[in-house]
């Protein structure tokens, strides 16, 4: 019962002896009234009253302390500890078992299995006290015990191994995690067979630790190879199928893959529904997940359906006039704009910001999340002139919230920026970049390709007014960053090379200016490719 576990680790391998009160009850030479303790506070335990259990399992010690039979007292020794463990109350449960060992070593022969039992009962207890360096020799000694008496090849040697595997893991030792979990795993494929949930619980376990060793590759083979095996003994809904889940879906985002990664969510999603119902939060959310996954993979039909059901839901539980209701509306909007759907997605945008203001009144962080939704997806129209309406209101409201030299004002500040440039407003758009160009160096650096997307409008700006001169070392410093940042053929570079192409021959340098536009066409060509 007392397996060896880490936060990580769900998969459980226990060689404790005390599993099962039930199954240490040989009290033949014991008295009528220490049997009749001892099962009472058997019966009491497995139905969960720990105080009474207590109570008579002191009691039968107590008689059973003045008998000559240590290896009985030993017994209750276990049970009674058993009692303190499945409470926590591990610093009452460990002399129980130091005690119970030290009786079973004096009187059983070395290598005994209550020996042995007794030596679990120890790891166990101290991997969940944290007493790892405690737990590790003890496990060491234990599967010793069993190579010797059983064979080096033997599943109950994989089986410790494995335990010394979940304390190297809970250490940090990813390295020699690695190499216990190996060694389990080879032991039960030889002796059980690759189909067997015993294997695959040591595959999976390898899987864990070569994650956490960054051998991404490996890591996902072990877990993609264990995981039917687990999900066909143990159900798709266990807590060992969701931890191989958690962990594929984090290499999958880790590699840079996470376009493949909608399968598992679908499994995982199905499991939920069923141990905690349809509309438990973390079911709700692994929705949003998955819709979120859909919308990415432009599988925009299933992603509307989730978020339809999502939305609905929320409605039945919250009213229709919630922040959560505002979110569902703001999902299905981003879906109506992926599909060109322009008033579909401008009522949702607006029916979202309409639900935040009469939640929160005038001024509220949450307005202007549902405030950018908006100017994002009117530029996004290219309807400028509406934007640059709540562009406006939007860095104005984050002015009053963040005060003006804050930089979470800038995403606000270069939406109207933009606006007006896109307006031909120059003398709106100009200051505006030239205060972003200043916030964005003080808070990232000269250098930032952030910083090359101020440059690039302002130097435009500057030689629309033909200010050529000034215009220029803009038009340079934003090729250099980019070309720097992002490297030679990245296709910002070529829009600086458009442009400053177009500066060089307003002034009369043809040559470098067609240097710079065929230096511009080669690189969209590429990306054509």
């Amino acid at each position: 019962m007392a397996e060896l576990i880490s936060t990580c680790i769900i998969v459980i391998e226990s060689q404790k002896a005390s599993a099962d009160i039930g199954d240490y009850w040989r009290f033949a030479a014991m008295s009528d009234s220490w049997t009749k303790n001892a099962e009472k506070g058997a019966a009491a335990f497995q139905a969960g009253d720990f105080v009474e259990a207590e109570k008579m399992m002191r009691a039968a010690l107590l008689e059973a302390e003045s008998a000559s039979d240590p290896l009985t007292l030993a017994i209750l020794l276990d049970n009674l500890a058993e009692v303190f463990f499945e409470q926590s109350r591990f610093a009452d449960a460990e002399p129980l078992y130091v005690r119970a060992l030290k009786l079973r070593e004096d009187n059983l022969i070395p290598g005994h299995e209550d020996i042995v039992s007794s030596l679990n009962n120890l790891s166990a207890l101290y991997f969940f006290m944290g007493e790892h360096s405690k737990a590790e020799p003890i496990c060491r000694k234990v599967t010793a015990m069993y190579a010797k008496a059983l064979g080096p090849e033997h599943p109950e040697v994989a089986t410790s191994l494995n335990n010394l595997g979940l304390l190297y893991m809970a250490q940090n030792k990813y390295t020699d995690a690695e190499s216990i979990f190996t060694k389990a795993f080879r032991i039960r494929e030889k002796a059980l067979g690759l189909d067997d949930p015993e294997t695959a619980s040591s595959l999976h376990q390898l899987g864990f630790a070569l994650k956490e060793l960054n051998k991404l590759d490996q890591a996902r083979q072990c877990l993609e190879r264990a995981l039917p095996v687990i999900e066909n003994a143990l159900g798709q809904e266990s807590a060992e199928v969701e931890a191989i889940t958690t962990y594929l879906l984090e290499i999958l985002r880790l590699q840079g893959r996470s376009h493949e990664a909608t399968p598992f969510i679908e499994k995982k999603l199905a499991a939920k529904q069923i141990t905690l119902g349809p509309t438990h939060p973390e079911v709700v959310a692994l929705m949003k997940h998955l819709g979120d996954m859909y919308l990415s993979e432009r599988k925009n039909s299933e992603a509307e359906k989730q978020y339809k059901r999502i939305l609905s839901m929320k409605e039945r539980a919250l009213g229709k006039q919630h922040p959560e209701v505002a979110a569902s509306l703001t999902d299905l909007a981003r879906v109506y704009q992926a599909d060109g759907k322009f008033a579909q997605a401008e009522t949702h945008y607006k029916d979202a910001l309409s639900i935040s203001e009469k939640v929160f009144g005038s001024d509220h962080f949450e307005i202007s999340i549902h405030l950018a939704d908006l100017v994002g997806f009117y530029i996004a129209f290219s309807r400028f002139a509406v934007a640059e309406q709540h562009a406006r209101r939007l860095l104005e409201m984050k002015r009053r919230l963040l005060g003006e030299f804050d930089n979470g004002i800038d995403p606000a500040m270069y939406s109207l920026a933009f606006c007006y440039f896109q307006q031909n407003k120059l003398k709106e758009a100009e200051p505006l970049f030239r205060k972003l160009v200043e916030m964005r160096e003080r808070a990232i650096g000269n250098d930032d390709p952030m910083v090359a997307s101020c440059l690039f409008p302002l130097a435009d700006i500057l030689k629309r007014q033909q200010m050529y001169e000034d215009a220029e070392p803009l038009y340079q410093r934003a090729m250099d960053i980019r070309m720097k940042k992002l490297g030679p053929q990245h296709p910002e570079v070529a829009i600086v090379l458009e442009g400053y192409a177009d500066l060089l021959a307003k002034t009369f340098r043809e040559a470098e200016a067609e240097h710079m536009k065929n230096c511009a066409r080669g690189i969209n060509a590429s990306h054509r490719k």
